[in-house]
């Protein structure tokens, strides 16, 4: 979902709904408000902790339900 060859992807939210999108566009107006949950940044960083095949999705889904949490949305 995150993973994209040649550009830094971000996981928002915005107006209730939750997108994915490229990281250069959160800066057009369309995108004003939105809470930046993870890039893809943030998730190789997590994935380094253990290696990538055993990354458990239902860890990374309570991590990033906190996260949205603490952003207040």
């Amino acid at each position: 979902m995150l993973e994209h060859a040649d550009e830094e992807r971000v996981l928002i939210v915005i107006q209730g709904r939750v997108e994915v999108v490229a990281a250069a566009r959160l800066r057009d107006p369309a995108y004003e408000g939105a809470l930046e949950v993870a890039s893809t940044q943030d998730l190789d960083a997590m994935s380094a902790l253990s290696p990538p095949q055993k990354a458990d999705p239902e860890v990374l889904a309570s991590v990033l339900q906190a996260a949205v949490a603490r952003l207040g949305a």
